[in-house]
């Protein structure tokens, strides 16, 4: 009977060739047809698998200098501000062994499975184990009619991290149970840390995406767009793109006198969470997406105002308000009058004009009493339609349409939310998101046209609103409006930059 109830043992892994497929595929996967000889009589039996991968993670920072970082602007002077971005990206390597132990029944009877384990012992010494578990598991010999009520196999994830190994390991599964019979089965299975073409590897964070905004300028300044307004794509690889340099105008336009105020500016770092992969790496730990942010400050301080209150600011051109301030007859009547200069003495060769000379020369500059406000039409021409991450040019024109001549025009174009401006025609002073130019006059028929180029976020999505306003002097005032659709990205960043 002893006999009889060997060969029955025996024979049973035959018998669990179609009932345990995780375990046949165990095998075939560390290039064996059938259990090592030790687990051949053993009730349980125990497979591994083995996986290594290298994975390497960079850890970024961002510094942002200001030069200089301290200005003096009299009112409706200028000074360019050089900004260094410097980003560093240093990498940690640590090795991740993971894989499934597969344990099986090829008894005659049901087999009480009590601990599962792995342990992982390195070459040089160190030692990390875990147990997979630790319940009372049954399971159905692999021989019985399935389905069944308890599985003839279970399987187990098992993981161990490994920050400096020596080249070469061995990984133990080991499993302890008991039924008509009881004991323990093992299985190990060789660790190699080789660096190759063919290992499995994880690369997080190798890149990432600098962006650079201002905030709304301090009352008074204006700040210009940067000469380079990005994103920039920064490589860990590629140290010598790791600095970006960028410059940009800060005008005092009307600052209060012996005050000072502070331009801030952020740039922002980020990248993406998804690695890049070679071969088939594991998917645990992967760590969260990273952003960045860091700011610089421009002390700007007021300087070379006017004495008193009473007095007029030294910067109000006095050739347009004021009358020429030589005694001799004024160069604007004869402007005006399309006559030759008269003789010293009166004559009265010009009786077509009877109007006393210092009357006729405080005509000449334009006044409220004769100031006839300009008729105008303005337009957005540009796509309706924008992907998001592109760039796109919009032209915004102004035409003169009424027989009054259009003198001092000022058009202020708002940028839709989630757009930077890149360039502009003519160049623009640029302030709390507003690009403002300052057109020619037009005389009647005539039109003036502004291009503007913009890059939209690679996170902006939905409608916008393209806005353009335009003011003259004498009254004239006219807006247009085009709405803007942005399609969004697929697997887009969503940056938390601005500026």
């Amino acid at each position: 009977m002893a006999a009889l109830a060997l060969l029955a043992v025996a024979a049973s892994p035959a018998l669990a060739a179609t009932g345990t497929p995780k375990f046949d595929r165990c095998l075939a996967q560390n290039g064996l047809s059938a259990p090592p000889a030790d687990q051949a009589r053993q009730a349980v039996q125990v497979c591994k698998t083995v996986r290594v991968t290298k994975i390497t993670t960079y850890a970024w920072t961002l510094t942002k200098t200001p030069s200089p970082a301290a200005i003096t602007l009299a009112p409706g002077q200028s000074a360019m501000v050089t900004y260094t971005l410097a980003a560093t990206a240093t990498p940690t390597v640590r090795w991740v062994v993971d894989g499934d132990v597969v344990v099986r029944n090829v008894g005659a009877g049901d087999a009480s499975v009590a601990r599962v384990a792995d342990t992982l012992r390195l070459a040089g010494g160190a030692t990390q184990s875990t147990v997979l578990s630790s319940r009372d598991l049954t399971l159905s010999p692999s021989s019985s009619a399935c389905p069944c009520v308890c599985p003839p196999e279970e399987s187990f994830h098992y993981s161990f991290t490994v920050d400096d190994p020596p080249a070469t390991g061995t990984n133990t599964a080991s499993v302890d149970w008991s039924g008509k019979a009881s004991g323990s089965s093992s299985f190990s299975a060789s660790v190699d840390f080789t660096d190759g073409p063919a290992t499995n590897s994880a690369v997080y964070f190798r890149t990432a995406t600098l962006t650079d905004a201002y905030g709304a300028p301090p009352t008074g300044l204006l700040v210009g767009v940067p000469d380079r307004p990005g994103p920039f794509v920064l490589g860990a690889d590629q140290p010598s793109g790791l600095s970006v340099t960028l410059a940009s105008q800060i005008r005092n336009e009307s600052m209060a006198c012996s005050t000072g105020a502070s331009v801030t500016d952020t740039a922002t770092l980020t990248s993406a969470a998804k690695p890049e992969e070679t071969n088939r790496p594991t998917s645990s730990g992967r760590p969260p997406a990273v952003t960045l942010a860091s700011s610089a400050a421009v002390q700007v301080t007021a300087t070379a105002c006017r004495a008193t209150e009473n007095q007029q600011p030294p910067l109000v051109p006095a050739p347009t308000s004021q009358p020429p301030q030589t005694p001799a007859p004024p160069s604007v009547p004869l402007a005006s009058s399309g006559q030759p200069p008269p003789a010293p003495a009166p004559q009265a060769g010009i009786a077509s004009t009877p109007v006393q000379p210092p009357p006729v020369a405080v005509a000449a500059v334009p006044s409220p009493s004769i100031c006839v406000t300009p008729a105008l039409v303005a337009r957005i021409l540009g796509p309706r339609t924008v992907v998001a991450g592109s760039q796109v040019t919009w032209r915004i024109s102004v035409r003169n349409v009424g027989a009054a001549l259009a003198r001092s025009v000022v058009l202020s174009n708002r940028l839709p939310d989630g757009f930077s401006l890149v360039r502009s025609s003519p160049r623009a002073r640029f302030g709390s998101g507003v690009a403002t130019f300052r057109l020619p006059n037009l005389r009647s028929g005539q039109t003036a046209t502004v291009r503007l180029t913009m890059h939209a976020s690679r996170g902006v999505s939905g409608r916008r609103l393209q806005q353009a306003r335009i003011v003259t002097g004498c009254g004239g005032r006219e807006a247009a409006v085009a709405p803007i659709r942005v399609s969004a990205v697929a697997g887009a960043i969503n940056p938390a930059v601005t500026g």
